[in-house]
C-alpha cells in the first residue's frame, strides 16, 4: 500500500538551487507519490518564478511568507500542516539542497509504514554507533544514538497521525521560536514528543554516502560563519532543555560535537584559516570548550592568536606539490575527460576552468535517460571511448565507494587515471567547500 508524502522545504534566495533539484530529481520524487512544497521567504521573485512557471503544478507547490520568517518558524508550520493541500500519511521537512538518488528514494519510500512513528535516514559515515539498518523502541537509546543524526533537515520523516494530531501547538511552539536554541527547534520537537508516546518505534537507516548528496551547488552553509554560536550556545541549551526523561545529557552534548565539527586541534586549525576561529570566539566560550572538544584549552588559545597568514602557507605549499603530479598526468594525455558527473566532476570543472586547463567531456560507467551534457560538456559512456584510450586520460572524480566500483574496470582496459583524494580537497576548499556540517542547508 502507498502511503501520501508531502516534501516540505524550507528556503531563502536560493532559486538556483530549487532550479537544480527540479531539473534532476522532481520527476522521480512525484513518481514515487510525493508532492513537493516550497516554503519560501526570497525577497525576490525568482524562486515563486521559477516554481509556478514549472509544469508538474498537480504535485509542486509554493507559499510565500515576510522576509523576516527564519527556518524554524517554517518548520513550526510545515508540522501543523500549515498550507497542505492534501491529506498526508508523512510530513518530510527538508532543505533546499538535499538530493536523494532514485533508487535509494524508492527503498526509503518501501520502508514508510504506520507502524513507524519516524523514519531516520543518514549517512553510514555518520553511523557513529554503528546502528545499521534498526528500529528503535525506547526514546533513551534512540535520543543516545541518533540525536544528532535526526536533526538535519532532510534526515527525518514523521509520521502526521501520530507525531503531529492530537497535540497542543500552543506548548510546542516556544521551541520552533526560541533564538536561545537557534536551529535545533525541530530536535527538540521530535525528542519531546517522542517521549510523549505511549510506544515508539522509530526506523533508522544509514545510506553511502554518494546515495544523500546535496546539489552540486551546494558550498558552505549559510550558518557556518556562526557556527561556534550554533555549536557552543544554541546546541549545549538545546540538550540542556530536553525533557529530564532523558538521560546522560552531558554526554550527548560532548558526543556530537567531539565526533563530528570539534574532533581535535585540526578542526580548530581549519576554522582559523576560514577566518571564523579567533580569539574572540576563544574567549566567549572558554568556559565552555570542555563540554565540547577533547581538545586541550591551552592548544585552542593558541591557535585562536596564532596569525592566519601562517596557517595558510603549508596547504598553498601541498596544492602546489600535488599540482606537480597532475600538470605531469595532464600533459601526457592529448585528451582529457572527468570520470564522474556528480559533486566531485562538478568541482574539478571549477577548478580546470578557474586555472586554463582545457578537457574534452565527461565519462560514467552507465549514462542515466537524457544525460548528453554536464558543465557545458558532452557526457560518453566509457565504452564509448574504447577505441581511443592509449590517448585519454580520465580525472577520477567520484567518492571512494564509487571508485571502487569503477576501479578494477579501468585497469582492466588499460585506461590511464589520475586521482588525488587531498588535491580534491585542497582545492574544493580554494572553492568555497569547506567541509559538511550538521547545520548545511538550515536556511531561512
Amino acid at each position: 500500500m502507498e502511503y501520501k508524502v508531502a516534501l516540505c522545504i524550507p528556503t531563502y534566495e536560493r532559486s538556483d538551487m530549487i532550479e537544480d533539484f527540479l531539473i534532476k530529481c522532481s520527476s522521480y520524487y512525484i513518481q514515487e507519490g510525493i508532492d513537493i512544497y516550497y516554503f519560501d521567504s526570497s525577497v525576490s521573485d525568482e524562486t515563486e518564478n521559477l516554481i509556478n512557471s514549472w509544469p508538474e503544478k498537480e504535485h509542486l507547490f509554493y507559499l510565500r511568507f515576510p522576509s523576516e520568517v527564519e527556518g524554524d518558524e517554517k518548520a513550526c508550520l510545515i508540522y501543523q500542516c500549515y498550507g497542505l493541500k492534501r491529506e498526508y500519511d508523512f510530513i518530510w521537512l527538508s532543505n533546499d539542497s538535499y538530493q536523494i538518488q532514485p533508487e535509494t528514494l524508492h527503498l526509503l519510500m518501501t520502508n514508510l509504514i504506520p507502524e513507524y512513528d519516524m523514519v531516520n535516514i543518514t549517512p553510514q559515515k555518520q553511523d557513529y554507533d554503528h546502528n545499521g539498518l534498526r528500529v528503535f523502541t525506547d526514546p533513551e537509546d534512540y535520543f543516545w544514538a541518533c540525536l544528532y543524526n535526526v536533526g538535519r533537515y532532510g534526515n527525518a520523516i514523521v509520521n502526521r497521525k501520530t507525531m503531529l494530531e492530537g497535540i497542543d501547538w500552543d506548548n510546542y511552539k516556544y521551541l520552533f521560536h526560541n533564538h536561545e536554541i537557534q536551529a535545533f527547534g525541530n530536535t527538540m520537537f521530535y525528542f519531546t514528543r517522542l517521549s510523549e508516546l505511549d510506544h515508539m518505534r522509530a526506523l533508522y537507516i544509514p545510506f553511502f554516502s554518494s546515495e544523500l548528496r546535496d546539489s552540486t551547488l551546494k558550498k558552505a552553509s549559510n550558518w557556518r560563519r556562526n557556527m561556534f554560536r550554533i555549536w557552543c550556545d544554541s546546541w549545549v541549551k538545546a540538550v540542556e532543555q530536553m525533557p529530564d526523561t532523558y538521560k546522560n545529557k552531558k554526554a550527548i552534548i560532548f558526543k556530537f560535537t567531539s565526533n563530528m565539527c570539534m574532533h581535535d586541534y585540526k578542526d580548530f586549525v581549519k576554522y582559523r584559516i576560514e577566518g571564523i576561529f579567533d580569539r574572540h570566539q576563544y574567549e566567549k566560550y572558554k568556559e565552555v570548550w570542555e563540554r565540547v572538544t577533547p581538545t586541550n584549552k591551552a592548544i585552542i588559545w593558541l591557535i585562536s592568536i596564532f596569525p592566519r597568514i601562517i596557517l595558510t602557507l603549508p596547504r598553498r605549499v601541498m596544492i602546489k606539490a600535488r599540482m606537480i603530479g597532475f600538470k605531469r598526468f595532464y600533459n601526457r594525455h592529448p585528451r582529457i575527460y572527468i570520470y564522474g558527473t556528480s559533486a566531485g566532476g562538478y568541482r574539478y570543472d571549477l577548478f580546470l576552468n578557474k586555472y586554463g586547463y582545457k578537457y574534452e567531456g565527461f565519462c560514467c560507467s552507465q549514462k542515466t535517460e537524457n544525460q548528453s551534457r554536464y558543465c557545458q560538456h558532452p557526457v560518453y559512456e566509457l565504452n564509448e571511448l574504447s577505441d581511443d584510450f592509449s590517448n585519454i586520460g580520465f580525472i577520477i572524480a567520484m567518492q571512494d565507494e564509487n571508485y571502487n566500483r569503477v576501479k578494477q574496470d579501468l585497469k582492466r582496459l588499460g585506461c590511464k587515471y589520475f586521482r588525488d583524494s587531498k588535491l580534491e580537497n585542497l582545492f574544493s576548499f580554494e572553492l568555497g567547500y569547506c567541509g559538511d556540517s550538521w547545520f548545511i542547508g538550515k536556511i531561512r
